[in-house]
């Protein structure tokens, strides 16, 4: 089968609904617990650090799209021994996101930073509203504040300054770390990724089970899963998606108990 002729339908509910992405960060003596929710993943983390870098990872995969993502535990634990940092983008340094499952390496990045906060607990939003009329509204928050809202049309800002006229996904993180502050960076950064995740609501992502990911018509070498040697094995997993459109509340149902 070629990319061309795999089986994508589309979604009849698309247009009516809103991709949610929701991160928890947990501080407890010297760990963080790190968990993430969004329509297609669960992941939590479990950091481990002495005050200075990383000592322990432990990452579990609770929900995944693909067969091989648990795969990518391997690569994570290459980052014991990482120095913890007021960076998000720290770790981007120290090894090759896209050798990682991307989600897992977004959420240990954060961890990464929340290990160095006073603040116990933080929660991250990522909304982005299906696409009507060519435009998508958008929210990134932090603690349920706003902490950025408007439009996007095409994957570029018409607001709000100053991203009006960025694209999201060329050449943005490089502006992002260099123009904004600590709290309007990784609030943006959730956003890129919650806005990259949400094109999956126009497919009916379920549909696809059992289907190799070797014959999807997405770029190759953009994650763990999709890098030679494991995209050959790769298959889409049944029951993934969740809808949380209308019922955010029931987001990281699974989350631990820091006791």
């Amino acid at each position: 089968m070629s990319s061309k002729d795999f089986p994508l339908e589309f979604n009849p509910d698309y247009g009516s609904g809103v991709f949610r992405r929701r991160i928890l960060l947990r501080s407890s003596g010297k760990s963080v617990i790190a968990e993430l929710e969004d329509d297609n993943h669960a992941f939590r983390i479990t950091l481990g650090h002495d005050g200075r870098v990383i000592t322990d990872i432990d990452a579990e995969f609770l929900r995944v799209p693909k067969s091989t993502c648990g795969g990518a535990r391997e690569p994570i634990m290459a980052l014991v021994g990482a120095p913890l940092s007021d960076s998000p983008l720290a770790l981007c340094d120290a090894a090759d996101p896209r050798a990682n499952c991307t989600h897992l390496f977004d959420l240990l990045s954060l961890a990464v930073t929340h290990a160095k906060r006073e603040e116990k607990q933080r929660q991250y939003d990522g909304l982005v509203w299906d696409e009507c009329e060519g435009e998508m509204r958008f929210e990134a928050q932090i603690n349920g504040q706003v902490i950025i809202a408007g439009t996007l049309k095409g994957g570029v800002f018409l607001s709000p300054e100053p991203f009006t006229g960025r694209n999201l996904s060329k050449g943005f993180i490089s502006w992002a770390r260099e123009t904004l502050g600590r709290e309007k960076l990784e609030a943006a950064l959730v956003l890129q990724r919650t806005h990259f995740v949400s094109i999956t609501r126009r497919i009916l992502m379920n549909k696809l089970a059992g289907t190799r990911v070797a014959d999807e018509p997405m770029p190759k070498g953009v994650c763990y899963s999709y890098n030679p040697g494991i995209i050959e094995d790769a298959i889409n997993m049944p029951d993934v998606v969740r809808d949380y459109s209308a019922c955010p509340e029931k987001m990281l149902a699974f989350r631990r108990s820091l006791d």
